[in-house]
Parts: structure tokens; C-alpha cells; sequence
């Protein structure tokens, strides 16, 4: 049996001849011609839309996190967490976060919290920050948890919403974790 070699060009020319007559297709109904082209365009398409439906899946959850409930997810952390050194006895660094105009205004070192910018506002950017450095906040105990700083962070970024009428937070309401659980705090040490 012998062998017939084929040259290159030759058979990809004849590949692509069938390869483009396998593709068009005549529907015996409409008696149109489904090309190659149309399939292409469409399944880039589908392809854009199933790539822009994950990618929206996966930042979404970035860009659509719920609004902060301040009363039962801030108010918390700072009751057991801020209130202790800062509240209105005896306020260290004449830092007050009893209250919004307290954490506006700041303490000795500026403002505490500016809203609508986290990094900006020491008020979080102090408890990412090391645990031996000397401006980590809270000073004394355990530093918060990612959950906590990622919660002050987004309640900042959404315009650090305080509202009127929630009385300031009381010194050492939340004293335990039960507590903070039955206050309704998701998240606690």
C-alpha cells in the first residue's frame, strides 16, 4: 500500500472548503441559510452575557452589601469596644464616639470619622492596624474581629448614618458576648 502525501496547503484548503459546508446548513422550512457567521455572533453572545451574569454574581456582593444597620451592628461594637476609653466620662485624647458629633468633631488628633471615607477615618483605620502598634485601637483586649472592621468599614463607606433619636451608647451595656448576641449583633468575640 502506498502512501499519497498531501501538501499542507492543499488539505487545509479542502479542510476549511468542508469545514464551511458542514456549518452552512439549509433550513428546509424557512429555506434560509444558517451561516457560520450568525453561530459565531451568537454564541459570542451568549458567551458575553454567561461571562457579565458570573462576574456580576461575584461583585455584586461588593457593590450591593446591604445597608448597615447602625443601632444593631455599630452601636454594639462601639458600646463594648470604644465607649470604656471614649465616652463621656473622662474622654481620652478628648475623643468622644458616644455620640456623631462626638466622632465628627475628634479628639486631639482630628476627626475620628469622616464619613463616606474609611480610610480617612481613624475610627477604623486604627483597629486594622497592627496589634503592637500604638495607635491599634481598641488598646487593651482582643482587637476586633475582620467581621466587625469589615461592617465599620462599609457603615462608613455608606455615609456613617448615626440617627437622631437612638440614645448614645451606654458604657458597658454589652459587656459579653450573650449580651451582644441578645442585642441582636451578628457577629462577637
Amino acid at each position: 500500500m502506498r502512501i499519497r502525501r498531501i501538501p499542507i496547503k492543499s488539505a487545509e484548503t479542502d479542510l476549511n472548503f468542508l469545514s464551511s459546508m458542514v456549518r452552512q446548513q439549509i433550513d428546509k422550512k424557512s429555506a434560509s441559510v444558517n451561516s457560520s457567521v450568525r453561530s459565531a455572533i451568537r454564541m459570542k453572545q451568549h458567551f458575553i452575557l454567561a461571562a457579565s451574569v458570573l462576574l456580576t454574581g461575584a461583585v455584586s456582593p461588593l457593590y450591593a452589601a446591604e445597608k448597615v444597620n447602625f443601632e444593631r451592628q455599630i452601636k454594639p461594637i462601639l458600646e463594648f469596644d470604644c465607649i470604656r476609653c471614649h465616652g463621656p466620662e473622662k474622654p481620652k485624647g478628648n475623643l468622644r464616639l458616644d455620640t456623631r458629633a462626638g466622632a465628627l468633631k475628634g479628639g486631639d488628633d482630628g476627626a475620628a470619622l469622616v464619613p463616606g471615607k474609611p480610610d480617612r477615618s481613624p475610627l477604623y483605620t486604627s483597629t486594622i492596624l497592627p496589634k503592637d502598634d500604638d495607635k491599634h485601637m481598641p488598646p487593651k483586649g482582643d482587637p476586633l474581629k475582620k467581621d466587625e472592621t469589615e461592617l465599620l468599614r462599609l457603615w462608613i463607606e455608606q455615609g456613617a448614618e448615626w440617627p437622631e433619636g437612638i440614645p448614645p451608647p451606654e458604657r458597658g451595656c454589652y459587656g459579653s458576648k450573650t449580651d451582644r448576641r441578645a442585642a441582636g449583633f451578628a457577629t462577637w468575640r
